[in-house]
């Protein structure tokens, strides 16, 4: 069953059910109703269970990870490879369970789950809120609660597909610099952009799968054949942008650390993960606004 919240030009539907992730969310101007985010295709609409549209949160980490391992107080704990391309651990847990609704209102929601392994080891609690507002459009928040181990190494991140409708789009934004790959997309070396202005487009960046670091919190995207400009901002210091026009989507996901940080701490000071103590919250919050 899906959760609507809605204001007078905002409608967002949530899925409880699968990975807790945003089914939708239109947005209403000069009569006219718009997807902000790509809408669920009749096929092709998931790959191994994750979702190619819509929004979904990664907790309790983003991305791939080099090693199909978590770090915590009792050692390592073995996760899926839930990526058959690369063979790869990727996006974290909750992206794959039922979230359990805690409060619902017309303009808020919040969820809550257990986040398991593969193999039903409990590793913390995954929580999110929406909430919805002319003014401010969308605002989620994710949060992980570790209440299971002294520490663990935790991150968050949100995962939007912006929609593309068939035609072109692009992504602008501030960063301090662009973490560069191997072929596994596992980054390698941390650059410093000479121009901090940083414009990506589907027509001339199409397939990049990039994270960018010391970004500035906000973002704009131009939606060409939906007509709209996008508004997002988070309180995450890194941004992973993936074009992909057979896909149809922008992503444009505010991250609160790098790729593969659970086992490469070069960028600790600003791309790493937390050590989340046991009995402790974390939080990322991201907003989706049409301008």
């Amino acid at each position: 069953m899906l959760l609507d919240i809605s204001s007078k030009s905002y409608v967002i539907k949530i899925n409880p059910d699968e990975g807790g992730r945003i089914e939708s969310l239109s947005y209403t101007t000069k009569g006219k109703t718009i997807d902000l985010l790509k809408p669920k295709p009749p096929n092709n609409h998931d790959q191994d269970r994750i979702p190619l549209y819509g929004s979904f949160v990664m907790v309790p980490f983003s991305n791939r990870l080099s090693q199909p391992k978590i770090v915590t107080s009792e050692g390592t704990l073995a996760v899926s490879k839930n990526w058959t391309p690369e063979s790869c651990a990727i996006h974290g847990f909750g992206v794959t369970m039922t979230w359990i609704p805690q409060e619902v209102r017309k303009d808020f929601c919040s969820l809550s789950t257990p986040l398991k392994t593969s193999e039903g080891r409990n590793v913390g609690i995954g929580i999110q809120e929406f909430k919805v507002s002319e003014e401010s459009g969308l605002v989620s928040r994710v949060g992980y609660c570790n209440n299971q181990f002294d520490w663990i190494f935790a991150g968050l991140g949100f995962h939007p597909w912006f929609n593309l409708s068939g035609g072109e789009g692009k992504v602008e934004f501030v960063a301090g610099g662009k973490f560069e790959t191997d072929r596994r997309y596992i980054p390698t070396s941390y650059n410093e952009l000479g121009n901090k202005e940083v414009l990506l487009s589907s027509q001339h960046n199409n397939g990049i799968d990039s994270c960018f670091g010391n970004w500035e919190g906000s973002a704009k995207l131009t939606l060409e054949s939906i007509d709209a400009e996008v508004a997002i901002s988070s309180s995450a210091n890194n941004l992973h942008v993936y074009i992909n026009k057979d896909l149809d989507a922008i992503c444009a996901e505010p991250v609160s650390h790098v790729t593969n940080a659970m086992h490469d701490q070069r960028w600790n000071r600003f791309a790493g993960m937390q050590k989340v103590k046991a009995g402790e919250t974390i939080w990322l919050d991201m907003s989706v606004n049409a301008l």
